[in-house]
């Protein structure tokens, strides 16, 4: 607008006084349409707000922000907010989430839809396809943990023409089954962005342009006609399986950006191109399939063999476990130099051997980084007596594949045995943290629990629980709002009766 001004300027210097009143006049009118062509209104989702379902459709969840008012613009939509709106409505559209939600079958993103931003660890899941329609311009912003996955087998299509950028802080990540392009479609993967497409990317087409400037993992990728493929630092893109050039297709790996392929290169054009940078690298682990049809130049800019793969699902930079000084809990916690395509974290333990793993606890991961994660997990329900425990982690990815962690092994003290059938721990207790065991072999489930707890100053009435875990927790509910001092459990069952002494602190 200031270039506009300059100009305007420009030719008015030496008129006369009306015609400068005209041409400023014309000058607002540009200033008008400039202005108004970059208003919109912001939709927040948030599940606090009254009468919320927790839905995309429920116009409950809502709020609707206004960017100033040109005419038309606040007709534009109304809560919930359309993923595609025609330009006769004249306001562009943004959203923000923060709260997981589902939206069942197919999306279509266009129009008049500008953005997606997803943060604060929420995810939306599609359950269909995701279509980016003919001509749009859509903005995928995932900070704080954000996530977007689409389940459908079609995964993404970029329609004709169809502008995609994909944003972030590197602790989001965008997934899908896979992603195909029509001719003039473009994907940017800005810097701190990440995309995963576990089945095959399909760049194919006339002016088809994919930039990748964050981290871009995908099983195969397919670059043909006149489709370009371009990398800047700090770019990494890791193709597990085939890469495959075809057509007039071009590949420019640039800065610092580094290409990692688990398979083989495949080509049979000798009109394709690929350039990189002597600072960038293109790794080829699989080797090149037919190298004769592929030409000179091109094998020239690949680094061949397995000795420079290193595509590794994570790499743990620490892992450590240890007892608690002052009560029987376990703290468990490690590191990650680099995650890819990871779902969650499963924590398992044996107990006296390595045979028996069993789950303990399950932690999500971030999903794609390169910088360095921390994890920690409290195993505070031990074994009574003393043992060895021995803990792993199961990396589980997206894909379901999975794979271990080294085992780590601490030596349970126990708690010494005692002459009744139940053990209370800790003692003292703060109530919250008690813990009920009964320590005789039961040849049943123990029936019939009953139990009332005695204070200084009142006996409650007689509570029957269901389970070992009601009793737990209903011994705990009492304990809240019972005088600190001596309390003394009656407890009921199995047609057996004993009582048990603590002190609340």
């Amino acid at each position: 607008m200031h270039f506009i001004y300059t100009i305007l300027n420009y030719i008015t210097l030496g008129s006369k006084q009306p015609r400068l009143y005209i041409i400023k006049w014309i000058y607002c009118i540009l200033c008008i349409s400039v202005y108004s062509s970059t208003l919109g209104q912001n939709f927040t989702f948030s599940l606090t707000k009254s009468g919320c379902n927790g839905t995309w459709g429920d116009s409950d969840c809502w709020t609707r922000t206004i960017i100033s008012s040109p005419s038309g613009c606040s007709s534009n939509a109304s809560s919930p907010p359309p993923f595609s709106r025609t330009a006769s409505h004249g306001c562009e559209i943004r959203t923000s989430i923060s709260n997981n939600i589902t939206l069942s079958g197919n999306v279509y993103m266009g129009g008049l839809y500008r953005s997606l931003t997803i943060s604060n660890n929420a995810t939306i899941t599609i359950t269909g396809n995701l279509y980016f329609q003919t001509g749009s311009n859509v903005t995928i912003n995932l900070i704080n943990g954000g996530k977007l996955r689409v389940l459908g087998t079609t995964g993404v299509l970029m329609d004709k023409n169809s502008t995609v950028t994909i944003t972030g802080d590197s602790t989001g990540s965008f997934e899908a089954t896979q992603i195909d392009f029509d001719n003039g479609a473009e994907l940017n993967l800005e810097s701190g962005g990440a995309a995963y497409f576990s089945g095959e990317t399909k760049l194919s087409g006339q002016d088809v342009i994919l930039n990748i400037f964050g981290l871009f993992r995908t099983n195969e990728i397919d670059i043909a006609g006149k489709a370009t493929l371009n990398m800047d630092s700090p770019g990494l893109l890791l193709v597990e399986n085939r890469f495959k050039m075809q057509g007039q297709s071009s590949v420019l790996i640039r800065g610092l950006s580094v290409v990692e392929v688990g398979g083989q290169f495949q080509s049979n054009s000798n009109q394709i191109t690929l350039e990189v940078e002597p600072t960038s690298s293109f790794y080829v682990c699989g080797g090149i399939f037919n190298p004769d049809s592929v030409p000179p130049a091109v094998k020239a800019e690949i680094t061949e063999g397995s000795d420079n793969c290193r595509i590794l699902p994570v790499t743990f930079i620490s892992w450590d476990a240890y007892i608690g000084k002052k009560d029987r809990t376990a703290f468990l916690n490690f590191k990650t130099g680099s995650e890819s395509n990871i779902s969650h974290y499963e924590i398992e333990r044996s107990v006296d051997g390595i045979d028996n793993f069993e789950k303990i606890s399950e932690l999500n991961a971030e999903g794609f980084s390169q910088s360095i994660k921390g994890y920690s997990l409290v195993d505070s329900i031990l074994p009574v007596f003393k043992s060895t425990l021995y803990y792993r982690i199961r990396a589980v990815e997206f894909d379901h594949h999975f794979s271990f962690s080294e085992i780590r092994r601490i030596e349970n003290p126990g708690i010494p045995k005692t002459s009744g059938s139940w053990l209370a721990y800790p003692n003292p207790t703060n109530g919250s943290d008690l813990n009920l065991e009964l320590l005789e072999t039961l040849e049943s489930t123990p029936t019939n629990i009953r139990f009332r707890i005695f204070s200084r100053l009142k006996e409650t009435e007689m509570i029957s629980a269901g389970s070992l875990e009601e009793l737990r927790q209903s011994i705990q509910t009492v304990l809240k709002n019972s005088p600190k001092g001596l309390i003394i459990i009656d407890i009921y069952w199995n047609g057996k009766n004993e009582k048990i002494k603590l002190i609340l602190s």
